[in-house]
């Protein structure tokens, strides 16, 4: 009986060997895990806070100005006008954009108790200065300084605002504007309505003195369309005509030479589009310059003689020949319907599509 008592308790203890080994190893895996675990936090993501709202409050005037341009609009009856000339056709949404752009700021970082110069940040000599009114009154300027390619930011001052901003750089794109980015062309009503040879059924030319040529042949249809739709109301020469400037400076008048072309689109039929055709508009003389045989006389001119080299294409790239050509391009003063812009229409383009005033169908034989 004693030598199975000790066998028990030689048994029992080994179990608890076993157990406690095992327990110590559970509690050291489980502090090599959590010690693993324990890395470095990561760094939050950049917030971006919102610094300057406005709130209901809208903008009623801009000025901007960076080191090529400076304009400014006036938020008048619900609308945006551009101040030096209000009759300027205005892309009205490009300007709403940047009133949008300063009317709340959100910046991704805020320099405050800053102690550096201005210049550090490229605000002494802002590359965009905007000055703002609102419709409470009050009055801000935003100056948009350097770009900081780290964050892919640029710094921005407030004026009544003693700190730093980092801004996402999209925030002044709206202020990289010319006036011809902000012109809005006139709707091309031919090409709006998706017009094509199949859906006119007649184009008529008419000349100044009365003659007249009425097509409805689709041969002749399908020729004229494309030419007309190159007139696509691009090219301006003047966006504001009354119609006395339009019969004197450029000689269009609805009695003048005209194309009418009547097609259908929209379930409307014989819908009428006019092109009216004005004046010649030749390209400006090149300047003569002076040489030496103009300045001293033939004295000084070299004699000709069959050593001359004789002048081949090949002294003139064809790059440049291409030039001279668009150059030497005339073109006709044109506008349509009721509207008081006058484009420069191709002189080729519109003489081919008069050309088919004497044109006659063909007969079946």
């Amino acid at each position: 009986m004693k030598k199975k008592t000790k066998k028990r308790l030689v048994t029992l203890l080994v179990m608890c060997l076993v157990i406690t080994a095992l327990i110590v190893g559970i509690a050291v895996i489980n502090a090599i895990n959590k010690k693993a675990n324990e890395k470095e936090p990561e760094p939050a993501p950049q917030t971006h806070v919102t610094v300057f709202d406005k709130g209901k409050t809208i903008v009623t005037a801009i000025h901007f100005k960076d080191k090529d341009t400076e304009m400014s609009f006036t938020y008048v009856n619900e609308e945006w006008v551009y101040d030096a000339d209000k009759n300027f056709p205005l892309n009205k949404d490009r300007v709403a954009a940047m009133a949008s752009a300063i009317g709340r700021i959100d910046a991704a970082a805020t320099i405050s108790d800053n102690k550096k110069p201005l210049s550090d940040f490229g605000l002494e000599n802002a590359a965009v200065t905007v000055y703002a009114t609102f419709s409470d009154g009050s009055k801000k300027t935003f100056l948009f300084g350097a770009k900081n390619s780290f964050n892919s930011c640029q710094y921005l001052s407030i004026s009544g605002d003693k700190n730093i901003y980092m801004v996402e750089e999209n925030v002044a794109e709206p202020f990289a504007a010319d006036l011809d980015y902000l012109y809005k062309p006139e709707v091309f009503v031919l090409q709006k309505d998706g017009v094509d040879y199949t859906n006119i059924n007649s184009i008529t030319l008419t000349t100044a003195d009365g003659k007249t040529n009425e097509i409805t042949d689709v041969e002749a249809i399908y020729d004229l369309t494309p030419l007309i739709l190159e007139l696509d109301l691009y090219t301006y020469e003047d966006y504001y005509a009354d119609k006395a400037e339009m019969a004197e400076t450029y000689l269009i008048s609805p009695e003048g030479e005209r194309i009418t072309v009547k097609y259908d689109a929209d379930g409307e039929t014989d819908k009428v589009y006019t092109v009216y055709i004005g004046a010649r508009n030749e390209p400006e003389p090149e300047a003569e310059t002076e040489t030496d045989s103009d300045v001293d006389g033939d004295e000084t001119a070299a004699p000709e003689s069959e050593s001359a080299a004789p002048e081949t294409d090949a002294n003139t790239p064809d790059d440049e020949e291409t030039a001279e050509e668009e150059e030497s391009k005339y073109c006709y003063f044109y506008t349509f319907n009721e509207s008081t812009v006058v484009y420069n229409g191709d002189g080729e383009t519109i003489d081919k599509i008069f050309s088919y005033l004497t044109y006659t169908p063909k007969t079946e034989s």
